[in-house]
């Protein structure tokens, strides 16, 4: 739904470190022509972050809990994932203009910011950024 609102020669960029989302969203970039890029990776505040293997907490059965930090009382499965920064990606993939950031990290919000930083201090127009706050879970660390 949002990708519909991207101006003509914008692309939306989607990461999610999840693998059994990844079909789907293999799928959604498959089916929108060139308007969407999938990347399997995880946003943190990693420095370095292509370098970078994290812990990430899977739920089976409640894909929406997976994530960074261990967030519910059920035992999770711990697999490694790659993970980068916000800022990292944005200079990795060599964006000139970010308009729009969309964070649903499920308790990781803090380090996600923190790991856009950089790229705010630096950038000449601000995106707008939406971003769930689980506030149960946040990890504010």
């Amino acid at each position: 739904i949002m990708a519909s609102a991207v101006k003509p020669g914008g692309k939306v960029y989607a990461l999610e470190p999840n693998p059994a989302l990844s079909p789907g969203l293999q799928k959604l970039t498959q089916n929108s022509g060139e308007l969407i890029e999938f990347f399997q990776l995880a946003v943190s505040d990693s420095i370095n972050s292509h370098n970078t293997s994290i812990p990430f907490f899977l739920y089976p059965g409640h894909s929406m809990w997976s994530s960074l930090s261990a967030t519910v009382v059920e035992s999770p499965e711990i697999i490694n994932v790659q993970a980068v920064s916000l800022s990292d990606f944005i200079h990795e993939q060599k964006l000139t203009k970010v308009d729009f950031i969309k964070i649903d990290v499920e308790g990781v919000e803090y380090k996600v910011l923190r790991g856009l930083s950089r790229y705010l201090q630096t950038a000449a127009a601000k995106p707008v950024i939406l971003c769930e706050i689980c506030m149960g879970i946040a990890d504010i660390r």
